[in-house]
């Protein structure tokens, strides 16, 4: 019998800074662990860890076996040498080897043998959550490597909105300059804008402390907008509070629209 398969065909909205396995900076390469990497943390936010690692494996205790197989299927790559941080000025640019804009590239979904219906349910869930929501690769959490459909991608805030809600995710969402015309390489730029504190809001580097705070570019009909993401309401609005006066902040205007506001 012949198991189901799904494609699910992407591009990427800003650069994707995706290292090859040996973490040459030189190179840039899509890989599929990574890419199970996001699925995973986007799979945990619909679902619980134990069932993730029913879905996915896990490698902890007496270990499980993935349910689902991944393979990259096709790929279209634009390879560029971009700055890491393109709000700092070009004394204090380092640049690194990057998808470009536009690259795109496919993933299929294998269902295996052991996979349940509700595996596989959950599975492509998780897929199209990543898809909306999530990125890849460097500076992910300041909207580089945004990813987004090629295939039935919302057209409009209501689209989106619907979807994620059809989802049941259960993240605070807010969608930031809507009918301003700015590109993604503008909305790249200023979700790299951020303080330095407070910490539990945008991170910090010393002492590692990821960003609570999610940052993507989307792409709503002819329109790219600036998605912002928490688990928490307060995280969102202490967000709010330190960005509103800063001046790249600023071009996207004082309407923050709560997509998603569980």
């Amino acid at each position: 019998m012949k198991l189901p398969a799904k494609e699910y065909r992407f591009c990427f909205l800003t650069p994707c800074f995706c290292g090859t396995a040996d973490a040459d900076p030189k190179k840039v390469q899509l890989r599929v662990p990574p890419i199970r990497g996001h699925l995973r943390h986007w799979h945990r936010a619909l679902f619980n860890p134990k069932d993730c690692n029913q879905v996915w494996g896990s490698a902890a205790g007496e270990g499980e076996s993935s349910r689902i197989s991944g393979v990259l299927t096709d790929q279209f790559k634009k390879e560029e040498s971009l700055p890491i941080l393109p709000h700092k000025d070009s004394k204090q640019q380092v640049k690194r080897q990057a998808l470009g804009e536009g690259s795109q590239a496919a993933i299929t979904l294998q269902r295996l043998p052991e996979c349940t219906d509700e595996d596989w349910n959950h599975a492509q869930r998780a897929v199209r959550l990543w898809l909306l929501v999530g990125g890849l690769g460097l500076r992910v959490n300041r909207a580089a490597g945004s990813v987004w459909p090629l295939d039935h991608a919302p057209q409009s805030k209501e689209e989106f909105a619907k979807e994620l809600q059809e989802l049941e995710f259960r993240w605070h969402v807010v969608l930031l300059g809507q009918g301003k015309g700015l590109k993604p390489p503008q909305l790249r730029k200023i979700a790299s804008d951020t303080p330095k504190s407070p910490p539990e809001v945008f991170g910090s580097a010393k002492p590692r402390c990821p960003s609570p705070l999610k940052m993507k570019v989307v792409q709503l009909g002819s329109e790219a907008c600036l998605l912002l993401l928490a688990k928490k309401k307060e995280t969102i609005e202490e967000a709010r509070k330190n960005l509103q006066n800063r001046e790249a902040w600023n071009k996207l205007g004082e309407n923050w629209l709560d997509l998603l506001a569980p």
